[in-house]
Parts: structure tokens; sequence; C-alpha cells
């Protein structure tokens, strides 16, 4: 795709995000750092809209291009994570009897994040976004854009970083709790292998265990 293209798709996607996003904004509890994500989403609506218009009227944007593609690719990926996670809330939402209180949702929510790691927290999510507007609004073939746009995104990404986290940094190493399975001897089990940096040990009866993937043939212990 073309760097005209891949701003249209991702114009189109913070658009549906946007319209996600009011079904669970009004959520009782939602986490401030998911209100300053609601708040930026316009910012990076109008950003996008005006890369759009430079890039259709634009002759230097070819020079560019590649660069200019980069930074757009990673900021639709960036949004097309923000708005899956805004889905799978909304409709876990749904699932909960509509819910109204944060607390019916939360556990959800830091369970996928968690599984998917800090880069997929809200706010993570969005910061990357502005940062890389940021980074095309101050290229030469967007010297166009207004100082003031410019320091509206400044002034995004300063509270975005700032802003509480929707889950704290601890809940990540608390996340790589070590998991323990045991198999009776001569029984049939499921193996499930941890991700990240956590351990993983699987007692296979009395004689094997399986630390990390790797399998350690053990000397059967008499009884």
């Amino acid at each position: 795709m073309d760097p005209l293209s891949i701003t249209a798709a991702t114009l189109a996607i913070i658009q549906a995000s946007s319209s996600t996003y009011k079904t669970i904004q009004h959520v009782k509890g939602l986490p401030k750092a998911f209100e300053e994500v609601g708040q930026n989403l316009n910012l990076v609506e109008v950003t996008l809209d005006l890369v759009q218009k430079r890039l259709e009227t634009g002759t230097d944007a070819e020079a560019d291009s590649e660069a200019i593609k980069g930074v757009l690719i990673a900021c639709q990926e960036k949004a097309e994570s923000l708005n899956t996670i805004f889905q799978k809330i909304n409709e876990k939402k749904v699932m909960e009897n509509h819910a109204k209180e944060w607390s019916a949702i939360a556990s959800f929510y830091r369970t996928m994040v968690l599984r998917l790691g800090k880069a997929h927290r809200v706010e993570t999510l969005m910061q990357d976004i502005l940062n890389g507007l940021k980074g095309l609004t101050m290229n030469q073939v967007f010297r166009s854009a207004s100082q003031t746009q410019i320091e509206r995104l400044e002034d995004a990404i300063k509270k975005l970083s700032e802003v509480e986290p929707s889950i704290k940094e601890s809940d990540f190493e608390h996340g790589r709790a070590n998991l323990t399975m045991h198999i009776a001897s001569g029984g049939k089990g499921n193996q499930f292998h941890s991700e990240g940096k956590s351990s993983q040990t699987n007692n296979l009866g009395p004689q094997y265990t399986l630390s990390h993937g790797n399998m350690n043939f053990g000397t059967p212990t008499a009884e």
C-alpha cells in the first residue's frame, strides 16, 4: 500500500475506535488512562486528515515516501490494536449484562494486556500513535502543519506519559508467576507452556520434570 492508502485506512480505524469508545466511556470507574486516550482520538483523526490532504496535494512526497510509509504502517498497526481492545472490552461489557461498573470488566482487560504485553496498554498504544504523527508533522513533506498542531500533539503525549497507567508495572511482574502442573504416574493431561520470563514446571509422575521446555529424566525414587 502507498502512504496515502495507509493514511486513509488508519483514519477509518481511528473513526471506528471513536465510535466504539463512546459505548464504554460512561462505564463508572473507567481508568483515567482510557479517558485520556478517548480525548485524543479526535486529535489523531484531525492530524491524519491533515496528513492525508498533504499527501493528496503534495508533489514532494515521493522523495520521502518510504520513510513516511514506515511511520504510517506503525501507526496503523497501533490503531488496529487499540480498536481491537476497545471492541473486546465492549463485547465483554455486553456479555456482563451491559455492565455499568469497570470492576466487571477490569479483570478481562488486565488478563488480555498481560498476555499481549505492556505495549498494548491503551495509553501506550495512543502515545505511540501520537509520537508517530508528531514525527510526520515535523517532516519537511508536512512542513505546512501549524506549530499549534505540533504543540497539541506534544501536550497530549506529555499527559499520557503522566497519567496513572491502566495496568501497573508491578502487575506485569506478578503476571510472571511460576506455574506448576502435576500429572499422576500413568495419567494423561494437557501441558500449558508459560510465556515471557516466567518459569513452568510440569511434574509427570514421580520421575519426569519439564522445566522451560527441557525434559530432564530423573531416577525413579523407590517407594
